[in-house]
Formats: C-alpha cells, sequence, structure tokens
C-alpha cells in the first residue's frame, strides 16, 4: 500500500513536553501501575497527539515564537519577503518555510534568466529529525530552481 504524504500551511500551534511513563514489569509480567520511563513526550496541544519521545536534555522550540523571531531578525535588517510559503508535515512533526526575498535581484553576468533572489528557509521539528535552524541560499527567479547551500 502507498504511504500517503500529510502536510498542511499551518504552524500555528504549539508543543508541550510530559515525562514519559510505562507499564511497570515485575518478573516478566505487565502490571497495572506506571512507572517514570526514561525521557519525555512532546505532544501537540491542539490535538493531543504524539510528536516524538526525546531525551530529558531536549528543549522544545515552538514553531509560533520561533518564527515570530526571525520575522523580526528580518525586518530589523531591512529584509522584506516577498513570498512565504509554510510547509507542515507528518503531522505537525516537522515544519519548514520558505521566505524569498525577490525585491532585490542579483544577476550573475548578462543573462536575465540568471537573476537571483535570496531565500531563507526556517526549519524545526518535534521528532528530534530536524533541529531548529535557518538555510540560506539563493533561488534563480525564471524558473524558481532553488539552490542552497549548507555551508
Amino acid at each position: 500500500m502507498p504511504k500517503l504524504a500529510t502536510q498542511s500551511n499551518n504552524a500555528d500551534y504549539n508543543v508541550i513536553q510530559v515525562p514519559a511513563y510505562a507499564p511497570a514489569i515485575r518478573s516478566g509480567v505487565v502490571m497495572d501501575n506506571l512507572e517514570k520511563a526514561e525521557g519525555h513526550f512532546n505532544i501537540r496541544q491542539d490535538t493531543g497527539e504524539i510528536m516524538g519521545h526525546v531525551s530529558d536534555r531536549y528543549g522544545v522550540v515552538n514553531n509560533p515564537p520561533f518564527l515570530a523571531k526571525c520575522e523580526d531578525t528580518f525586518s530589523r535588517y531591512g529584509l522584506t519577503p516577498t513570498d512565504k510559503n509554510v510547509v507542515v508535515t507528518q503531522g505537525g512533526r516537522r515544519m519548514r518555510t520558505v521566505y524569498t526575498f525577490a525585491k532585490d535581484t542579483h544577476r550573475i553576468g548578462n543573462d536575465s534568466s540568471n537573476d537571483l533572489a535570496l531565500q531563507i528557509v526556517a526549519q524545526n521539528s518535534f521528532d528530534r529529525s530536524l533541529s531548529p535552524a535557518l538555510l540560506a541560499g539563493f533561488v534563480r527567479m525564471i524558473c524558481a530552481n532553488g539552490q542552497f547551500s549548507m555551508e
């Protein structure tokens, strides 16, 4: 059966962290009571869905304040995005927001097909698959073929 991809453009939710508990096991028998287990669960507040199991050292970075801080920083440096594309996948476990700054393009050579605009991707996850980060790169404006460098 094919795997169905689920995505949305709504990153406006919060995740809380709660201690993990598991059934107590005594002499190989599962007991009715729960004991504190290793780590924590990240739980999406609006749906109650578990986003991931993490170590005690993991700290939650929620999307709304993370994106607000990014946009505030852009504004302080005079950067105004011309496009913002939010992609949330796997029930909210992962989020990427692509900001394109096409107001000021830069041409490489004399060919207008080589007009490049700054593009910044803000990423975050609650399942340990992505660290909160900003990735900067360029996009060719003629065909929107994204070119990114992680260096």
